[in-house]
């Protein structure tokens, strides 16, 4: 009965009249309905070609030949293809974005299951590049004598501006235009504590943001 309970949508009472209904059930049915819950969770996989969900490697509607593979409708999860499917006027193909525009809790769940989505490989390349950059500057900085943290403070303000904006998550928006604004200030004063205004930037740009990003996707894991 408590396993029941935790589904979403069901409360102690509809918890006890489905444990009641399983019971009065055969036992050849019981461990029939056990095994599709088993299937369910090993056996159902993502799509390589659209991320839709699917018992193989493309899903029903990528291995469609009638379907027309030059309309893609952008969804955010498996419920807004069904919902258009249902319609039957669709006759293009889909690409299921995994719950990126919800918010953050969809994505990690997505790479959680081996799904990799666009907007995965966008911050993939995009925190990428910043790492090539943020070598190349800070040795270039040391070779011409310069402090290099206003300029690691300019940098890092825009992949964690752009990563919010991505996610849709604000603080992490706030985040980057704080790294812009502190590091403007340690370029052209304050050079004399450039290394407390660094570690300043660093815990009111990220650290926060990290901690109230975590906040949010308990809160979305557990909601």
């Amino acid at each position: 009965m408590l396993a029941f309970s935790k589904l979403p949508g069901i409360g102690k009472k509809s918890a006890i009249r489905m444990v009641l209904h399983l019971l009065r059930q055969d036992a050849e049915e019981m461990e029939a309905f056990g095994q599709a819950v088993l299937n369910l969770r090993h056996g159902v996989k993502y799509c390589r070609s659209c991320h839709n969900m699917s018992d193989g490697e493309l899903c029903h509607i990528c291995k469609d030949p009638m379907r027309d593979g030059h309309t893609i409708c952008v969804v955010e999860n498996l419920r807004d293809v069904l919902a258009i499917e249902n319609t039957r006027q669709f006759k293009g193909r889909y690409h299921v974005l995994g719950g990126i525009i919800s918010g953050v809790h969809g994505a990690r769940e997505g790479r959680r299951q081996g799904a990799m989505t666009w907007m995965d490989r966008v911050q993939m390349w995009l925190w990428g590049s910043y790492t090539v950059t943020l070598v190349l500057l800070i040795v270039a900085a040391v070779s011409w004598g310069r402090d290099p943290n206003p300029f690691v403070l300019l940098l890092t303000g825009l992949p964690t501006f752009v990563t919010g904006a991505l996610i849709r998550f604000r603080p992490l928006m706030v985040g980057g235009v704080l790294f812009w604004a502190i590091g403007l200030v340690s370029l052209f004063a304050l050079r004399e504590y450039s290394s407390l205004v660094f570690a300043f930037a660093i815990v009111a740009g990220y650290v926060v943001p990290g901690i109230l990003l975590k906040r949010h996707e308990d809160g979305v894991r557990t909601a």
